[in-house]
């Protein structure tokens, strides 16, 4: 897997999910050059998870199949 480096000076430009409604329940994604940001709705200072583009586009395809 290809690794991501933990710090940026680039802030994502978070959104949240249509699908969520007006519940809080989910996850927030943040594009960036190189990688997707994905933090929780509820703990937006909390921890952010990274991932590399291009798993990130796959995981997204595989899911809504």
């Amino acid at each position: 897997m290809e690794s991501i480096r933990a710090t940026t000076t680039v802030e994502p430009t978070w959104r949240t999910s249509t699908y969520t409604g007006n519940t809080g329940q989910c996850v927030e994604v943040g594009p960036l050059p190189s990688a997707v940001a994905v933090r929780d709705t509820k703990r937006r200072t909390g921890p952010v998870l990274m991932f590399p583009s291009k798993a990130f586009e796959q995981a997204v395809r595989a899911l809504a199949n």
